[in-house]
C-alpha cells in the first residue's frame, strides 16, 4: 500500500475483520510488491492512491508482470478524487473511493467481500 489515512483506515478494518475470522493476511509495501511471488496467495489487494488519472507505477508493473490466473485473484483499490474514474483495462477486481472518513466501512466491507469469494470462504462476520 501507499499509506494515507483513509487507505490506513480501511486497512486496518480489513485487517480486523479477517483476523476476527481466522484469515492470514500479510501487508506488503508497495514498493517492494513486485518482488512477492503471487501464487502463493488466495487473493491478494492493492491499495494505490491515483495520479493524474493513474494507479502507482509498482501496481502497474506488479499487474503488468500477473498472468491471467493471478489477476483473477487480485483486486485494487484506488482512491481519488475523480468519483467518475473508472478501472479501464486493469483485468483485476477494482474498488474506487474518494478519501472521505464517512467511505472506511463501506469500502472496507466490499474488499472483505471480494477477499472471501477469492478465497472461497464462507461468509464473514463485519
Amino acid at each position: 500500500t501507499t499509506s494515507t489515512d483513509f487507505k490506513d483506515a480501511v486497512i486496518e478494518k480489513v485487517l480486523k475483520t479477517l483476523a476476527e475470522n481466522d484469515i492470514y493476511v500479510k501487508v506488503i509495501d508497495l514498493k517492494i510488491v513486485d518482488h512477492e511471488e503471487s501464487e502463493k496467495f488466495d487473493a491478494i489487494m492493492l491499495a494505490s492512491t491515483l495520479h493524474y488519472g493513474y494507479i502507482d507505477g509498482n501496481v502497474s508493473a506488479f499487474l503488468s508482470k500477473s498472468n491471467t490466473e493471478e489477476k483473477s485473484k487480485i483486486i485494487v483499490l484506488t482512491t481519488s478524487g475523480d468519483p467518475d474514474w473508472e478501472a479501464e483495462n486493469l483485468e483485476v477486481d477494482a474498488i474506487s473511493s474518494a478519501s472521505r472518513s464517512n467511505n472506511i466501512s463501506c469500502i472496507a466491507n466490499q474488499v472483505v467481500e471480494k477477499i472471501r469469494l477469492k478465497c472461497k470462504i464462507p461468509p464473514v462476520n463485519q
